[in-house]
């Protein structure tokens, strides 16, 4: 049949949602979850996803009207309407964004929440709800594939791959995640997205270009360091620049949380944060004024991607020292004045915040996390999530002389910093539980790091609290912070094996300190009956062995207390919900 292959392509979008169905589903990534990811231009991306429904209809249209048995002459109209499009493989990298942004929605939600927005219908279970997300995630791989992307690499591409991720880290595929993330930056650099500049700078090269002739193409320009993207048009070089600081804020903050190993050295990135501009300015940047491009302040989406690039640019100097201490002496153990130095930098960076993205820990502890509702969820989500960021980091740069602050005053600025962050984690936490950027895996592994070092100060409380060294920590202050890490850390014990101490140890060493510390609180210090609130005698394991089933790294090797987290083979959600073995 002349037209096989069209009915068989329209087969593969059975699971594309109905053009109406998807701009919903789009509003609520717009306002849920982009705000934390600042992957694309919503207006550019809208008028894009418009022309993909338009194609995707004629395609509907080719499917009846074939098997209808009508003459090819009588639907001439619509059969050459749409040719032009599907035959360049490079459209297919939207259609896998389409469905990259499907299952991330999705993802986000209980069935339950999704069934409510009408979403779903069919699915009558939660394994029925994995199998279609696998079925979504599956089509995206596919168009992905099929549009050339590593002949022809576009914007497309990098959005898809960076969307894709969400289900290798919800899947605990990190091996994939790792290597999806290596070849989206490989692809980037061969588009020239690492060398795009600022944009003041672009925006006067580019009207400069206007006033002279072009110079001819020579062969050299076929290769990846000569590529220029987009040279003429100014908006898709600013949308190039959000999408290039997103992939390079995620991949110097992710190589602290997996294996110390980041793509993007700072001479490869020659790419300024995108303009304070708001998406619509983008479209219209060609024609802006400097005064406007270069007044600061002025967008809060890109504030906060301003921010996240500081905080990961510490995030990569802290993977830099710990590299070359491996280097030096087998552990990832940097000097002390260096941890300290990016502690200055990361509270000088928080200090520096605008009054929108300031977050009042005190405030927030008074207050029911409903009550912060105020109506801008897309800003709230950023000043929770910048302040996750900030806090996971302080705790990563704080636990590598944990256990040497226990012991020495020396170092027990460390100690401090471990407790001031891990409670602010736990804080955070329950705010964010009511947005879908909130249940994402990263978060889950920040709070069981945050629980775990709780745990083991808790433990050298108990077991030598007369020292010098552990008078000055006091933690009555957060005693309702540990009893939220003690049901977290007990959710996931029942679904998880970290190891001989691990989450056991953790719990129970949580736990009885809560149980003895609200009996002192209720009666009074003096009321207390030792018979009934027995302080069972606690052995503080050796903190090497203690992170052979909570930490990230060869818990083989001395020292490798470098990030106080499960292991990450056997670290998953709270509810459970999406197994490997169920997907």
């Amino acid at each position: 049949m002349r037209f096989g292959w069209k009915v068989l392509f329209v087969e593969t979008l059975r699971l594309l949602p109905s053009k109406e169905e998807f701009f919903v589903l789009f509003d609520y990534y717009l306002q849920h979850i982009e705000p934390v990811l600042n992957y694309v231009n919503s207006i550019l991306m809208r008028e894009e996803i418009e022309m993909l429904y338009k194609n995707v209809d004629s395609l509907r249209v080719k499917e009846c009207s074939d098997r209808s048995g009508k003459s090819v002459e009588t639907e001439g109209s619509v059969i050459d309407s749409y040719p032009s499009f599907w035959t360049e493989d490079k459209n297919l990298g939207l259609l896998s964004v389409a469905y990259a942004i499907t299952y991330f929605v999705y993802d986000s939600m209980q069935l339950g929440e999704l069934q409510n927005r009408e979403w779903m219908r069919d699915c009558k279970d939660s394994e029925d709800k994995i199998g279609l997300m696998e079925q979504i995630y599956a089509e995206s791989e596919y168009q992905l594939r099929e549009s050339e992307y590593r002949r022809n690499p576009t914007l497309w591409t990098i959005q898809a791959i960076l969307l894709q991720q969400r289900r290798h880290f919800r899947m605990k595929d990190f091996v994939t995640a790792t290597l999806w993330h290596s070849t989206a930056v490989r692809l980037a650099q061969s588009m020239g997205l690492n060398r795009l500049g600022d944009t003041k700078a672009d925006l006067e090269y580019l009207r400069g270009m206007a006033e002279t002739p072009s110079k001819p193409e020579v062969f050299l320009n076929g290769l990846g360091r000569y590529q220029v993207y987009k040279h003429n048009d100014a908006a898709r070089r600013e949308v190039a620049r959000k999408v290039w600081t997103a992939l390079v804020t995620h991949d110097w903050l992710t190589a602290t949380q997996l294996d110390l190993t980041y793509c993007v050295s700072e001479a490869m990135h020659n790419t300024s944060v995108p303009a304070m501009l708001s998406d619509r300015e983008v479209l219209s940047l060609a024609a802006l004024p400097l005064e406007i491009v270069e007044a600061p302040l002025r967008s809060a989406g890109n504030q906060y991607l301003e921010f996240k690039m500081q905080m990961a640019r510490n995030a990569r100097r802290l993977c830099e020292t710990c590299c070359e201490s491996i280097a030096r002496m087998g552990v990832p153990l940097p000097s002390y004045e260096i941890v300290q130095k990016i502690d200055h930098n990361l509270r000088a960076i928080s200090s520096q915040l605008p009054e929108h993205l300031v977050l009042d820990y005190a405030q927030l502890r008074a207050k029911a996390p409903e009550s912060l509702q105020d109506g801008n969820t897309s800003a709230l989500i950023q000043r929770l999530m910048l302040h996750e960021t900030l806090e996971h980091q302080l705790l990563s740069l704080h636990t590598i002389y944990l256990k040497s602050g226990l012991e020495d005053m020396q170092y027990q600025r460390s100690v401090v910093g471990c407790i001031e962050a891990a409670s602010n984690l736990l804080t955070i936490w329950g705010p964010l539980q009511l947005h879908p950027i909130g249940k994402s895996p990263q978060l889950k592994w920040h709070l069981l790091v945050a629980g775990g070092a709780l745990a083991y100060v808790v433990g050298a409380k108990i077991a030598h609290g007369e020292t010098d060294s552990m008078r000055g920590i006091e933690l009555e202050s957060i005693q309702n912070l540990l009893e939220v890490a003690t049901d977290f850390l007990e959710k996931i014990r029942l679904e998880n094996n970290v190891g001989p101490y691990g989450l056991d140890y953790s719990v129970s060493t949580l736990r009885q300190y809560c149980r003895v510390d609200k009996a002192k609180s209720l009666h009074g210090d003096s009321h207390v009956d030792s018979s009934n609130h027995q302080v069972d005698q606690v052995t503080l394991p050796d903190l090497d062995a203690y992170l052979q089933g909570v930490q990230w790294l060869n818990p083989n090797e001395p020292g490798n207390h470098f990030f106080l987290a499960a292991e990450i083979s056997d670290i998953y959600s709270v509810d459970g919900s999406h197994s490997r073995d169920t997907a």
